[in-house]
């Protein structure tokens, strides 16, 4: 399996309810055009890296980074391989689904931006699975960022994430909760808030909680 195939494309074909469906997928090979698509999340995969190396590096001043941290370098993972001595990202992919057809509103409706980090961590940074023809009112929706009734794919990417850890003897899968409303929902699939400052600080303020599922 390779990690672009963590992405259920076939499941997403046939849940999404439309015909006209095009996948666009990039790898290691076009990152720049992923940092241009996808900047606020490459920032905070930088700052991720950042965080779990200062965890097991005591000795490290956390603040060396600090003026990438201040501009939010999207590029923000390069210089923290610059210091670690090492590429933090072994392998990354982004995959998103999207419909040309002029009467549905949420055209680009499903996506995952998923990396293989130094650490034998694979990284799960934005994940949609979204039905395009199900707006969800409002009033009803459960979770702070979602406006449309998900496909109901998230155990079997999970699935395929394990799969994959085993495959290239990664050993956890992490991912960020951006809102605490989140929580609840990854507790469900095995994952658990980090006990680090990081994840006791995303807990009080409510958003960008650390979480890993351990294999």
């Amino acid at each position: 399996m390779k990690l672009n195939e963590i992405f259920p494309q076939e499941l997403v074909q046939a849940k999404a309810g439309i015909d006209d469906i095009t996948f666009h997928q990039f790898d290691g090979d076009n990152i720049d055009d992923i940092v241009k698509m996808k900047e606020s999340c490459m920032f905070e995969l930088g700052g991720t890296i950042w965080d779990k190396h200062i965890q097991v590096t005591p000795n490290e001043n956390p603040m060396k980074l600090g003026p990438h941290f201040q501009t939010g370098n999207p590029y923000l993972f390069k210089e923290a391989s610059k210091i670690i001595g090492e590429d933090t990202i072994k392998d990354i992919s982004y995959t998103y689904a999207e419909t040309k057809n002029p009467s549905i509103d949420h055209s680009q409706f499903s996506q995952l931006l998923i990396a293989v980090l130094h650490q034998n961590i694979l990284h799960i940074s934005d994940i949609e699975f979204a039905n395009p023809l199900q707006e969800i009112p409002e009033k009803e929706r459960k979770f702070t960022f979602q406006s449309h009734k998900g496909l109901g794919l998230f155990g079997d990417l999970i699935a395929n994430c394990i799969t994959f850890c085993k495959q290239e003897s990664l050993n956890k899968i992490c991912l960020t909760a951006a809102d605490i409303d989140l929580v609840p929902f990854f507790e469900k699939h095995g994952f658990l808030v980090d006990d680090s400052p990081t994840g006791r600080m995303g807990m009080a303020h409510g958003g960008s909680i650390p979480m890993s599922k351990v294999l």
